[in-house]
């Protein structure tokens, strides 16, 4: 059922079919417990709860719509927490706002690398993580790059990606 759940975006991508109502239908007559399921899913810590609150005061938004926050290894250290969590557990805090289109989370792990988290409301980024060595989905990619330098590339590629996209 989690993966139901979360692959799906609570019912709400496109790739959410028949079948995949089919396979719920199926979990709810064996009776499972949905708010127990619910509940391990979506229950955080406080930590992680302020932290995200820190972290949304601190993302840009280019002109374009697409919002990015860069964390340096360092910033992650002073987050008590690590890259993966940073990179993949926040990139969501700038998804659902009006005009963004695009977010992005840049990562610096232990090793210098840059762990990239790109996620969309329409345009395919996941082209852009291929470039870079990545993949994903058509709306939620990564990949892991060498530098921040390359981290700003990804930027100018995704700048681009929304004049092709021309939502505006």
């Amino acid at each position: 059922m989690c993966w139901l759940v979360t692959d799906s975006g609570r019912f709400r991508y496109s790739s959410v079919t028949s079948k995949t109502f089919d396979l719920v239908s199926f979990l709810v007559k064996a009776n499972i417990d949905t708010e127990k399921i619910y509940n391990n899913i979506y229950l955080e810590d406080l930590k992680t709860v302020k932290l995200r609150a820190e972290l949304s005061l601190k993302f840009s938004v280019t002109d374009s719509g697409i919002a990015y926050m860069k964390h340096t290894y360092k910033d992650v250290l002073s987050y008590e927490s690590n890259p993966f969590s940073i990179s993949r557990g926040m990139v969501n805090i700038m998804a659902g706002i009006r005009g963004i289109y695009i977010w992005a989370n840049f990562t610096e792990n232990e090793e210098g690398k840059v762990l990239v988290e790109l996620r969309s409301s329409g345009p395919n980024v996941n082209k852009i993580a291929t470039k870079y060595g990545g993949g994903g989905h058509l709306m939620a990619s990564g990949a892991t790059v060498e530098s921040f330098k390359e981290a700003d590339m990804i930027l100018e590629d995704l700048e681009k990606l929304m004049e092709e996209y021309n939502v505006r």
